[in-house]
């Protein structure tokens, strides 16, 4: 629910919603292999696991406090229903409002809500300034043009090859979205770098996608990675190896754009429900081997040619085709039979010999 969703759909005349559900898969699958990253990382490492019984229970946590997730559901509600993100935003408050005083400890006085409003706007303000200093970049680039010569220069240096295009696209919205708030960055993106994706046949909605990703991704690149210092930081660590370390777990947001572009059924675009199922499974299949590889832990620890045919069969996965999807799924069997078979050596090894 940021601003830049609700500002694309303004951009490109669709609803909310449309834009929401089309942003789902790709959005899921880099969860997805975030958490994959982190989970084989921590078995690689033998990081210890809480016990359930340290784990909140759910079922408590929900009739504890269910009354507050009423006033989020009824702003997705409404937006849902094609209702202004004004009229949303302020009946939820209301509702989240008046249902906080139906337990003591959750209720909001007059001196924390004047707090929330105060740190809200204050919040607001950055958006708001760029939002307003981003009208001036559109008008300018309106007026003289230079959107579109920035697009014709794109393809012209790409010399028609859509998968130079996109490279290109991405070094732009990469530069353009340096240190800019995210509803600025969107903007910016949009007049400067989508329209080159434009010119060779790609939709609307899939170019409009694939620079906004890449425009965010700039807080991640070096040597302007921004949220890299604050996390390096917050965590004592040296500020390049917290850019590499942020660079290597976000690679597959730097890959899923170009898949959704040679296969707009990530985004929900132009296939049938199983086209989309089949392209989803394959996917998250492709970013779960990508994880793996990187990390170098499936099963256990990977030898270096599985972590080769892992990083090979994910590729081949993450981008559309039959064939590439087949050899895909037999580079994971193969590594995952190969990792059983040696898992079951060792364990054989370890046993100790029998006694008469």
């Amino acid at each position: 629910m940021g601003a830049a969703a609700f500002i694309m759909a303004e951009t490109l005349q669709m609803s909310y919603t449309s834009i929401a559900i089309a942003a789902t898969i790709p959005g899921v699958l880099y969860y997805i292999a975030l958490g994959a990253m982190v989970h084989f990382e921590a078995l690689r490492r033998g990081l210890p696991v809480t016990p359930r019984s340290e784990l909140p229970r759910l079922g408590a946590v929900l009739k504890r406090d269910f009354h507050l997730l009423i006033g989020p559901a009824l702003l997705v509600w409404f937006l849902f229903e094609g209702r202004s993100p004004m009229f949303a935003g302020f009946w939820a408050l209301v509702v989240a409002f008046v249902l906080s005083w139906f337990r003591k400890d959750t209720r909001i006085g007059f001196e924390k809500a004047m707090a929330t409003l105060i740190g809200s706007a204050q919040a607001a303000m950055p958006v708001a300034l760029a939002c307003a200093t981003v009208g001036i970049v559109v008008g300018v680039v309106s007026t003289t043009g230079l959107g579109l010569k920035l697009a014709t220069g794109i393809v012209g240096l790409a010399g028609g090859s859509l998968f130079l295009t996109m490279v290109l696209s991405m070094v732009a919205a990469l530069v353009l979205g340096t240190g800019l708030p995210t509803s600025a960055t969107y903007i910016i993106t949009a007049i400067m770098a989508a329209p080159a994706l434009e010119l060779l046949g790609v939709p609307k909605m899939v170019a409009h996608f694939f620079v906004f990703y890449f425009g965010i991704l700039a807080d991640l690149t070096p040597p302007t990675a921004i949220s890299t210092y604050a996390t390096a930081s917050i965590a004592g660590a040296d500020v390049w190896r917290t850019q590499a370390l942020g660079m290597m777990l976000s690679l597959s947001g730097f890959i899923i754009p170009f898949a959704y572009v040679y296969d707009p059924a990530l985004l929900l675009i132009g296939a049938s429900v199983p086209q989309i199922l089949l392209r989803t499974a394959a996917a998250t299949l492709g970013v779960i081997m990508l994880s793996a590889a990187l990390i170098g832990y499936l099963r256990h620890r990977t030898r270096l040619w599985e972590r080769a045919l892992l990083l090979a069969g994910s590729f081949l996965l993450i981008f559309p085709g039959a064939w590439s999807d087949i050899a895909g799924v037999l580079c994971f069997a193969i590594v995952l039979f190969a990792q059983r078979s040696a898992r079951a050596v060792v364990a054989g090894a370890e046993r100790p010999p029998a006694t008469s």
